[in-house]
């Protein structure tokens, strides 16, 4: 998915890296498996400054 969004000019976020060593359990809809709050509270803690920066930078205001 990396080789992927680079080769059409896109950026990616690999966000398991920054799941490791954690308790997948505590992310997941006991019985279903799909995220829960927590995770996408995870996600958005990861993604939040990343997206930030990328909207600064197309405006062109360096931070």
């Amino acid at each position: 998915m990396v080789d992927w969004a680079a080769a059409e000019g896109m950026q990616s976020v690999d966000i398991l890296q920054h799941m490791e060593n954690k308790d997948y359990r505590e992310y997941r809809v006991e019985g279903d498996g799909h995220p829960n709050g927590r995770a996408f509270a995870q996600a958005a803690a990861i993604f939040a400054p990343i997206i930030a920066e990328s909207l600064w930078s197309r405006v062109g205001i360096a931070r």
